[in-house]
């Protein structure tokens, strides 16, 4: 389902950045030095994501950043690993890391994670569509079945109400008309 493949885009999106961090140099402080100087080691770096405790895996729900990068920001290998000891301003491996998104990946559908992302936000709109088709049609017919048990119960209080004003109407006009007549047969006998 859905959350699936949102989880396999979270794996997948995990591996790919943790792969191009693997193969950067990131920025140290060499204290050794006075005064200090910032270098690039060649250690290896540590996961950018990683899941949170208690998790056996990335998922969507369990990934998070790695707490040594939040705290030390300079653990992103942003520098290629050609780079050289002194060279902290090489970027190179963080654009390998923002251009991964435009980059197909093999379990996402030979995708970029955009594209699946956007794939996904798409199928979720029109499952959502269709629920409220169904939701529109079955509620036109729940409203056809009370109308016709109303019909075929022969009761509908409007109806009855307006057909009784009506019948009241037309006594109280036959009752004029008879009270019409009455006063003219007394006006006619009287007259002889």
């Amino acid at each position: 389902g859905v959350l699936g493949k949102i989880d396999n885009l979270a794996k997948e999106f995990a591996g790919v950045i943790n792969g191009i961090q693997s193969t950067g140099k990131f920025i140290y402080v060499d204290n050794t030095v006075n005064p200090p100087v910032q270098k690039l080691s060649s250690d290896t770096p540590v996961d950018i994501f990683t899941f949170k405790s208690g998790a056996t895996s990335i998922t969507a729900a369990s990934i998070t950043v790695n707490s040594e990068i939040i705290n030390d920001p300079l653990k992103i290998a942003a520098a290629k690993s050609t780079a050289g000891e002194l060279a902290v301003g090489d970027g190179g491996n963080a654009l390998l890391m923002a251009q991964s998104r435009n980059n197909p990946i093999a379990n996402l559908n030979n995708t970029n994670p955009e594209k699946f992302l956007n794939s996904i936000s798409g199928y979720i709109g029109v499952q959502v569509d269709s629920i409220e088709n169904s939701f529109e049609t079955k509620s036109n017919i729940l409203d056809q079945i009370i109308e016709r048990r109303e019909s075929s119960m022969g009761v509908n209080l409007d109806e009855e109400l307006t057909d009784l004003i009506k019948y009241q109407r037309a006594f109280e006009a036959s009752a004029k008309v008879l009270s019409v007549v009455d006063q003219t047969m007394q006006k006619i006998l009287n007259m002889f």
